[in-house]
Formats: C-alpha cells, structure tokens, sequence
C-alpha cells in the first residue's frame, strides 16, 4: 500500500501565513484610505495652532506623569522582592501610581474639552454626526485630541505634532482687498425687515469714551469661532489677526458671543458705553464667522480702539442668530 508523502510543517506553516499575509494585503487594497478630521471638518489653519498647541501640552504631562509611573513600579517591584515585603512602602506606591494615572486622566479631558471650543457649531455637529455613524477616522494628533476616549489614553500612544508656525498680529486695515480668497462673499440677510427689540435703546451715534463693541450679526447666519474677524465689503480685515496667549483664547474666547441685544448689554465685556454698529453681511467660506460692517463703521471701530482699546482689550461682542 503506497503512502503519500506528507508535506513538511515549517512548509505547511509558511504556507498557512503567505496564504493570510495575501488576504490581507487584498483587504487593504480594497479598503478606501481613512480620511482625517482635517479634511471631514475643513478645519483652518488657526484651528490646528490651537489644536496643536493643546495636543503638546497634554502629551508634555503625559510624559511627566509616565516617567513618574515607571519610576514607582520599578520601585514597587523591589519592595514586593524583599523579605518581608515593605506593606507600607508598598501602598504609597501604588497611591502614587494612582493618582498619576488620574492626573493624566483628567489632562486628557481638559484637553478634550478645549478641543471642542476650537470648533464652530458646524463643526461640532458634523463631528457629533460622523462618531454617531461611526465613521472611522485617520489616526493623527487631530482624532486623539477629538475622538478618543479616557480608556484609549492608556492603550497607545499619541501621535507627535508637527511645527506650525506662530499666528503673528497683523493691521490689514486699510490695506488691500482680499483678491487670492475665492471663497469670499458678503452673504446678505435672511430677513431684511428692521428688527424691534425690548431692550435698553443705544443712539446709533453714541459718543465715547467707549466701553466696548457690540456687532449686531443676526440675519446673516455668523457661526462661532475661535477666529472670528470683522471685515468690511471689498474684504478687507478690520480686526481679528491677533498676538494672544492661547490658554487666554481657550478659556475666554476673542470675542463673547450673545443672542440678544440685552444679553450682550448685559455681558461682563460691555460696560456702560459700548460702541453699537449692525453688521452688513457675512464673510463666506467654508467658515461662517466673520462678521461684515461698512466702511463707515469700520472708521468708526478704529477710531475707538484708537483711543479706548477696545479691539486692543478683545472688549467685542457678536449678537448672533437664536440657532448658532
């Protein structure tokens, strides 16, 4: 009776993983590369200085506490070795390893959370929409400081930031007309009727010294942002390009943002006499949040800030649509 040869198992198994190295390779051609939150969200490049900027410090903290856990389970390691082992030492260990873990724990979500302010309303419910479809995401410091969860923190990694260059202050005003932006457009009101409010009545021609700005947006869909600006028709930037501590953005904004009219007298950054001007149109774009004021009125803001430092001091207020 003749027998088959078998076949060899260093060959079988070289096989086997050729065979599942093939298959995988086929999946990944086949699989549609992943896109990032960068281009899902259109986010600007104001937007990624902050996000980077919140992403290296987490990961500066992060750094820290670790070293510090490596350092005390190293520590706890010898003290369970010894004979009999250190219970006291033992248990201030483990406290501190704790504690650092919750100190990263609590970094990330503050990182977290001043992520979130960097978007816009759009943004934040495209980003709400995209997890809730469960779209998966390119892996980059933009998905660990928007998507990831406390648990993952502890799982892998944070992907290193790149360079990004500092934002520098700039007076545009009265320079040249913004001609490279194809996206610039004044987008006219929804609902051009005048609008009657119950409110404290300002003269439109109130006299300094001024307080603050008030910019009346409503009707033109003006979106949140990080980066707001007041610019006039032809484009021109008013105001907006800014040299400012970045924890003080984060934590505070550029501007306030108000729906009433009596909110916004109402806000901290008001004051007793602010400086009132309605505004004439939106800038457009892929981002909704500059504010458009004519000519005049953008004499007028100047001239304020001139003396009052209003624009100096960020005392600037946007009433914006019930909806944003």
């Amino acid at each position: 009776m003749r027998r088959c040869p078998l076949v060899s198992t260093p060959l079988l198994v070289g096989l086997i993983l050729g065979l599942c190295s093939l298959s995988r390779q086929s999946a990944a051609i086949d699989r549609p590369p992943l896109r990032s939150l960068v281009t899902l969200l259109a986010l600007d490049d104001y937007q990624l200085v902050w996000l980077d900027r919140i992403h290296d410090d987490f990961a500066r903290i992060r750094a820290e506490e670790q070293d510090s856990i490596d350092m005390r389970r190293e520590e706890l390691r010898i003290a369970e070795a010894r004979t009999p082992p250190d219970d006291g030492r033992i248990r201030r260990l483990v406290r501190e390893i704790s504690a650092s873990g919750d100190r990263i724990a609590d970094a990330y979500l503050r990182a977290r959370s001043q992520s979130y302010r960097v978007l816009n309303r759009r943004q934040e419910r495209e980003l709400a929409a995209l997890r809730d479809a469960g779209t998966p995401f390119r892996r980059d410091r933009y998905r660990d400081m928007l998507v990831r969860s406390v648990e993952d923190v502890w799982d892998a990694p944070f992907v290193a930031s790149r360079p990004i260059p500092e934002p520098v202050a700039t007076e545009p005003h009265p320079g040249t007309p913004v001609e490279d932006d194809p996206d610039f457009v004044v987008v006219k009101p929804r609902r051009p009727e005048k609008r009657v409010e119950p409110s404290r009545e300002i003269p439109e021609e109130s006299k300094g010294p001024y307080t603050s700005l008030i910019v009346d947006c409503r009707d033109f869909g003006v979106e949140r942002s990080m980066s707001p600006r007041i610019r006039v028709p032809d484009g021109r930037e008013v105001w907006g390009t800014v040299d400012v501590n970045y924890d003080w953005v984060i934590e505070h904004g550029i501007v306030v943002y108000a729906r009433t009219m009596r909110d916004a007298l109402r806000s901290d950054r008001a004051g007793s006499n602010p400086l009132v001007v309605q505004a004439v149109g939106r800038a457009g774009g892929n981002f909704h949040s500059d504010a458009v004021v004519s000519e005049r009125d953008a004499d007028r803001i100047l001239d304020a800030n001139k003396h009052d430092k209003i624009l100096d001091r960020f005392r600037v207020i946007f009433i914006l649509d019930p909806d944003q």
